[in-house]
């Protein structure tokens, strides 16, 4: 499934989340339904130390401060830097030692991305920009601006019983489905592309199952097996071939 691995190294490059684009996705601090929306650190006693791409045979490695929160994450020669000031944080991506771009999130009192500002270049000249609207913890709608179009790109977001079922941008819509017997909890697809993305916009209820294009024939399907109550690994798979994620685990018990 190389188109899906793919996208996973194109997040690692840009951090540019759309859950739509299979991390692109894959997503921080993560939250589980039995996290507080405000939390901005990872208070569980296990935080993921590394995630394994089975498929491509390429190891994630997170590092987090004291607080539970990530400050760095590595995947060979990139290198992901997490910088915490107030309600804002800075994200930046090096790729063997060359600048590759820098995220300016700001947050709101609940800890979700209110605007997120990509940077794809030192002097900010190039950049795109996404304005985030939320009913509570539920995003409502974005809106995209770049430094290279004067057109701003909207979509909709919707939602069902706590989680996200559908987002719709110019001509396609995105479908989403879920486990509704399983609560989403650290290591689920959502929770792994926004570990890497540095900044939260979704929190979904049930671990996500399945999503579709309208524009894209393929529908991908998202397996979970787990150890101990916890999510031990990912399987992604669709008409392409599928890849697999295996996670590390490092517990702290009081």
């Amino acid at each position: 499934m190389r188109n899906f691995t793919a996208r996973i190294d194109q997040l690692l490059n840009t951090l540019k989340f759309s859950i739509a684009v299979v991390v692109a996705m894959i997503i921080s601090q993560i939250f589980t339904a039995c996290k507080k929306y405000n939390d901005d650190a990872n208070t569980d006693a296990c935080s993921i130390i590394t995630a394994t791409n089975i498929s491509e045979n390429i190891v994630y490695h997170f590092f987090y401060k004291p607080d539970g929160k990530i400050y760095k994450a590595e995947a060979g020669a990139k290198v992901i830097k997490y910088e915490y000031s107030g309600n804002t944080t800075i994200i930046t991506t090096i790729d063997s030692g060359r600048f590759i771009n820098k995220i300016i999130a700001t947050l709101n009192s609940l800890g979700f991305a209110t605007n997120v500002r990509i940077q794809n270049d030192t002097a900010g000249a190039s950049w795109n920009n996404t304005v985030y609207e939320y009913n509570g913890v539920e995003v409502t709608r974005s809106t995209y601006t770049s430094s290279g179009s004067g057109a701003a790109g909207i979509a909709m977001y919707h939602w069902s019983d706590g989680n996200l079922v559908s987002k719709s941008f110019a001509s396609d819509t995105i479908n989403y489905n879920y486990y509704t017997n399983q609560h989403t909890q650290e290591g689920d697809y959502i929770f792994f592309a926004q570990l890497l993305q540095g900044y939260k916009i979704y929190h979904t209820i049930n671990l996500l199952s399945s999503y579709s294009s309208t524009t894209v024939s393929s529908t991908t399907f998202f397996t979970y097996e787990f150890a101990s109550g916890k999510i031990s690994s990912f399987i992604a798979a669709n008409s392409d071939g599928s890849v697999r994620f295996d996670y590390e685990y490092q517990c702290d018990y009081y």
